[in-house]
């Protein structure tokens, strides 16, 4: 009678430390904007937009050498006023265009950034995943670099 009264203790015992451990969630940290920057598609979505503005400030600055050739000319302040007037439109108009073409672009890998941190959380066994607003978190719980590693990993 003893010896199974001591077997229901032990039992209980590892049972409550499954229980406790189940109950305590596995918390990790993932900057997401870090891994963002870091991710192959935000990068080479990057390189495309600075190649695609590099082409428009040459655009604009072909239009300030026009300026600053009209004042060395003496043109009238009418004629000077329309050129800067022209290069503000199109500034106006090459900002739009890169925003307009770009901004959704981004939207979209920075949504893919968010679904795939939720795959590697759960393949992580993690519990909860926590992104943006951590002040701190104490290095075991930081999971950034891991996770750029998934993100370029093309799984």
């Amino acid at each position: 009678m003893k010896r199974f009264i001591a077997i229901l203790v032990i039992a209980a015992g590892v049972i409550a430390l499954v229980a406790a451990e189940r109950a305590t969630p596995r918390i990790a940290v993932v900057d997401v904007a870090k891994a963002a920057q870091q991710y192959k598609k935000m990068k080479d979505l990057n390189a495309k937009y600075k190649k695609d503005y590099q082409f428009y400030k040459e655009k604009l600055d072909e239009i300030q050498k026009e300026i600053e050739t009209l004042k060395l000319k003496g043109a009238s302040q009418d004629e000077i006023t329309r050129k800067q007037q022209e290069y503000l439109q199109k500034k106006q108009l090459f900002e739009g265009m890169l925003q307009q073409e770009y901004n959704p672009k981004i939207q979209d890998i920075l949504n893919e950034v968010v679904e795939k941190a939720k795959e590697f959380a759960k393949e992580k066994g993690v519990d909860i995943l926590i992104g943006q607003g951590v002040i701190y978190a104490k290095e075991d719980f930081d999971l950034t670099n891991e996770f750029v590693e998934y993100l370029n990993s093309e799984k």
